[in-house]
């Protein structure tokens, strides 16, 4: 995920991060099916899209302790 992208999403609200990362998660389970069946050869496909979740994680426990400290 690039900077710019990163930014974006720090400037949503929280439900929206939550609604994506539960979305990453489905299309990663999704993914791990299509590898298994032998459909997709692209296993970065997975790593990325659990990176991008890692990095959603992030920004939402980031904004919990701005909540805190307010």
């Amino acid at each position: 995920m690039k900077t710019k992208e990163l930014n974006q999403l720090k400037e949503k609200n929280v439900k929206d991060l939550n609604q994506k990362v539960l979305d990453l998660k489905k299309k990663i389970a999704l993914d791990y099916m299509k590898i298994r069946v032998g459909q997709e050869k692209n296993l970065k496909m997975v790593r990325n899209a659990k990176k991008e979740v890692a990095q959603i994680l992030t920004i939402l426990g980031q904004k919990e302790k701005e909540i805190i400290k307010s």
